[in-house]
């Protein structure tokens, strides 16, 4: 699940159905197709694949994919098909509270460091007969203080937002952060963390809580 909105509703989220595996090569993965085949045994549960079993080849051809550039002891992630028995909701809600953490005076204008906390829900139901193990991938602009469950992986990126008034520098760290989350048959998980966001700010715009 990534944090794409779909439809009329933006806090849906898409399931896909993916293979996971770690680059234990020791040379990175680069970008290109690659082709995905199943058991015949297993190729029923993906595909509509009604010859009986022995009639059926060793391997069959599941779905052509995208194979992403994957460092060394990095988790690699081939996309196969949507699943439409999987649903997510992802909802940010903004704290009313403001922090200011400094202030500095700028081209004779007041400025004030502000922080605002932000709490990310992403609730997930599963319509399945059996329990799955959803990944949910979600790039993090801000600092992240807690979260529950904990993330699994975590990889930071290059920002590139810059502010005059910060002397070029970002406040703001840019993340990857990916959880992996049990969704028990026919039931619901959740997932929620909170983080905050610095940005100057003119004084005189906002009046905030110290």
């Amino acid at each position: 699940m990534n944090n794409k909105g779909s439809g009329e509703d933006e806090t849906l989220i898409e399931a896909t159905h993916a293979i996971t595996f770690k680059n234990t090569s020791g040379q990175p993965f680069t970008t290109a197709p690659v082709s995905v085949l199943i058991e015949g045994d297993r190729a029923k549960d993906y595909m509509d694949i009604d010859q009986p079993k022995k009639e059926r080849k060793e391997n069959n051809f599941l779905v052509q994919g995208l194979m992403k550039f994957t460092g060394p002891d990095k988790t690699a992630t081939i996309e196969i098909t949507k699943a439409l028995d999987v649903e997510g909701k992802f909802v940010i809600e903004t704290s009313k509270d403001r922090t200011v953490e400094a202030k500095k005076k700028m081209h004779n204008d007041d400025y004030e460091l502000v922080s605002v906390q932000k709490t990310g829900t992403v609730v997930i139901s599963n319509t399945k007969k059996e329990e799955i193990k959803c990944k949910v991938d979600h790039l993090l602009y801000g600092q992240l203080e807690k979260s529950d469950p904990s993330p699994m992986e975590v990889t930071e990126r290059h920002n590139s937002r810059v502010y005059s008034h910060q002397q070029n520098t970002d406040l703001n760290n840019t993340a990857k952060y990916v959880w992996e989350i049990k969704v028990p048959a026919k039931g619901k998980a959740e997932l929620v963390f909170t983080y905050h966001i610095k940005e100057w700010i003119r004084g005189e715009q906002t009046r905030m809580k110290k």
